[in-house]
């Protein structure tokens, strides 16, 4: 795709209202911003990326970063739209950086999609792995016990939990919506001692290890 030159546009074939040939002129001045074209490559490198801070903290707890400073980085994001801006429905692609006069507003794709990229960061943090082929759910959880986290799968999402119960480790996986059904479920290693799980929403199932 060709980029659009800052060179004059040839209105000659168009008539004003005497008849006479349209005057010749500039793509500028037909934008009305004189700097247009410089602040559009100041934008290309200069403005933020407000997806960059959620992939680099689902990044780092999966390269074995302590969730707790993983997550700092990602809420800077999550605050600059719930306090900062005091609009948290504003997920929006970039935020305008310094010179461009509206600094640290949204600059472009504003109520945007962007929100889906911090959804990769429960499934860092719980490890789930689910293979709906082979009907598998597994999970490598990144916190210390005890802890509560959500799964989700395509047909059902609930929560996976760990907790310390007379010097042994009680794991429970609830089904909040839908339904799960697997043929081998595990956390930390830990396998349900059943060869196949049904669960419908508010169904649980619990086993414990040493």
């Amino acid at each position: 795709m060709k980029r659009r030159q800052n060179g004059p546009v040839n209105n000659s074939n168009t008539l004003d209202k005497s008849g006479r040939p349209n005057k010749i002129i500039s793509m500028q001045e037909t934008l009305n911003h004189k700097n247009c074209f410089a602040l559009e490559e100041e934008s290309k490198f200069n403005s933020i990326w407000m997806g960059s801070d959620a992939d680099w903290t689902t990044l780092n707890i999966n390269l074995g970063m302590d969730p707790a400073d993983a997550l700092k980085q990602a809420e800077k994001a999550l605050e600059h739209y719930r306090t900062n801006l005091n609009d948290f429905w504003n997920i929006h692609g970039l935020t305008a950086g310094q010179g461009y006069g509206v600094d640290g507003q949204p600059w472009c794709t504003s109520h945007y999609s962007f929100h889906l990229v911090l959804w990769h960061i429960p499934l860092a943090l719980s490890g789930q792995r689910y293979s709906a082929v082979e009907q598998k759910l597994t999970f490598e959880p990144k916190l210390k016990v005890p802890y509560l986290l959500p799964f989700f799968t395509p047909f059902a999402s609930g929560t996976v939990q760990a907790k310390k119960l007379n010097g042994r480790i009680k794991y429970m996986v609830t089904v909040t919506s839908g339904k799960l059904e697997v043929i081998l479920l595990a956390v930390s290693k830990s396998m349900l001692p059943k060869t196949k799980v049904s669960l419908s929403q508010g169904e649980y199932v619990s086993w414990e290890r040493k």
